[in-house]
């Protein structure tokens, strides 16, 4: 009895922690991180800049994203970015409903969403420049894991923190 107690508490478990904290990356490289993403159904989000080197660079406390037209004012020092790609309204859109078509014009802008289980594309067509952009977005349960946008090449991604089960060092 002693053996398979043993083996029980000396074997690895690993588990993903998931948060409500997302990372805001550029070209795969982190820029920042949302600790909040309820502000999203107000029109914005803050994202506080991470790593030494675009902390020292860009010298604000936040960079926040806005839709037209609900830019916010906050008191510190912030850094101010219209979401001229409708980032923001295709998360909030599609983080209660996810139709399997569904066409909207926004804009100068014919936007074009199929889903399909936990993922969904998006094309976004630009009637002034008459070109196409597409991205996409995943889903776990409901709560948005992944948006990849392709002309901006601005991801946001839910943080997972790994953690090693204190049992396992036993």
């Amino acid at each position: 009895m002693k053996k398979i107690i043993l083996l029980i508490l000396s074997s690895v478990y690993l588990f993903a922690n998931t948060t409500n904290e997302y990372y805001v990356k550029y070209n795969d490289y982190t820029i920042g991180k949302i600790t909040n993403f309820d502000t999203i159904e107000k029109g914005y989000l803050v994202a506080k800049p991470t790593g030494f080197l675009f902390s020292s660079l860009f010298p604000f406390e936040n960079y926040i994203i806005y839709e037209n037209g609900k830019q916010p004012k906050l008191k510190q020092k912030n850094k101010y970015k219209k979401d001229k790609y409708f980032l923001l309204d295709l998360v909030r859109q599609l983080s209660t409903a996810r139709p399997k078509y569904k066409t909207y014009e926004k804009d100068n802008f014919s936007i074009q969403i199929k889903c399909d289980n936990s993922r969904c594309t998006y094309t976004r067509y630009d009637k002034k420049q008459n070109k196409f952009y597409d991205g996409y977005l995943t889903f776990t349960n409901k709560t948005l894991d992944k948006i990849y946008d392709s002309e901006s090449t601005i991801s946001f991604e839910r943080i997972i923190n790994e953690k090693l089960d204190i049992i396992s060092l036993i």
